[in-house]
């Protein structure tokens, strides 16, 4: 089985709360790859658990930081798989990462802060009378340096970790790490800020029916538009669907259909979670960052819950093309 298949089925057992297979999808994933999952597992755990269970994002990250501390390799997967897989779970660091990478409003923001002091940005990142993604915006320019840690970072660093009552060692971390992911553990204090501002729920989000069926040792839902597979699959489903080709009819010629029916998907299946943090401005945040993300393929508000109506409508079509595919590659 392709290894990005696997890897994607691996985050979303773990979203899932499936233990068993998750390590399955996992272990069979580390003989493919060895090594990968060391280095994909600090970021699903800043992604899917965060504010969830901050623990055991240091502890991931920082075992699989230590090369020494990752033996036996198949040990160490299960044993971080399965905590990951069993705690409880937030998606608000991955969604205050992409709003700051990505939103006009956040972009504009952050232009007006060039130039504060590190005591102005610290003081506008603990000021509850500001907007989360103000706040975010300035823990972002306070902290989110590429290269390795230097003096005067760290002296910042040591302000957020007394400010919130962070481990200084969970401010360091991340820091310096050079993808995009990068975003997400500065943004862990204002998580589990968000996850304890008020009465919290713990639920479980509803996923597609049927996506958790398994075909050829991989759940449905493990394609999607970060592999060759997903994307080979996605553009079967859009040609193919009625309801979708309806859909599209009905939208204006520079809307990348294809492109929103990919994060359309992604919002509706690969992300349902079970043992979910949710208050209000979790919420909020979520709303923010799908309303966004579909609207850089052109889609407005109304289209967004229309299009979700349209894939919901024809999710038998959808599964039927994902085994097929699954099939096809095996």
């Amino acid at each position: 089985m392709n290894s990005w298949v696997l890897s994607s089925a691996v985050q979303k057992l773990i979203r899932r709360s499936n233990i068993e297979g998750a390590l399955e999808c996992a272990l069979r994933l580390e003989r493919i790859n060895p090594g990968y999952m060391r280095r994909r597992l600090p970021v699903i755990a800043y992604e899917d658990i965060g504010a969830g269970n901050e623990s055991y994002c240091l502890r991931v990250t920082q075992r699989a930081s230590r090369a020494f501390d990752w033996e036996p390799p198949e040990t160490a997967v299960a044993e971080a798989v399965a905590a990951l897989a069993g705690s409880l779970k937030s998606r608000t660091c991955c969604d205050f990462a992409c709003l700051l990478e990505f939103d006009p409003a956040c972009r504009a923001f952050k232009v007006t802060l060039q130039g504060r002091s590190e005591d102005e940005l610290l003081a506008l990142a603990l000021d509850k009378e500001a907007s989360w993604l103000d706040r975010a915006c300035a823990l972002e320019l306070m902290c989110a340096k590429r290269g390795r840690p230097n003096a005067q970072m760290l002296a910042a660093l040591s302000k957020v970790s007394e400010a919130f009552q962070l481990s200084m060692e969970g401010c360091v971390l991340f820091v310096g790490h050079k993808s995009d992911d990068r975003l997400m553990p500065l943004t862990l204090p204002l998580a589990m800020e968000v996850s304890r501002v008020e009465q919290r729920q713990i639920v479980d989000s509803a996923g597609l029916p049927g996506s958790d069926a398994w075909v050829n040792g991989v759940p449905l839902c493990a394609l999607d538009m970060h592999s060759s597979m997903g994307r080979k699959m996605l553009k079967v489903f859009c040609r193919s669907s009625s309801e979708i080709r309806r859909f599209a009819r009905d939208c204006r010629p520079e809307v990348d259909v294809a492109s929103a029916v990919s994060l359309a998907l992604f919002h509706l299946d690969s992300g349902h979670m079970k043992q979910q943090i949710v208050t209000s401005a979790s919420e909020e945040l979520r709303e923010r960052y799908e309303t966004m993300e579909l609207a850089r393929c052109g889609i407005n508000a109304a289209q967004r819950i229309q299009l979700y109506a349209a894939i919901t409508a024809d999710v038998d079509r959808l599964n039927e093309v994902r085994e097929s595919m699954i099939w096809q590659e095996a």
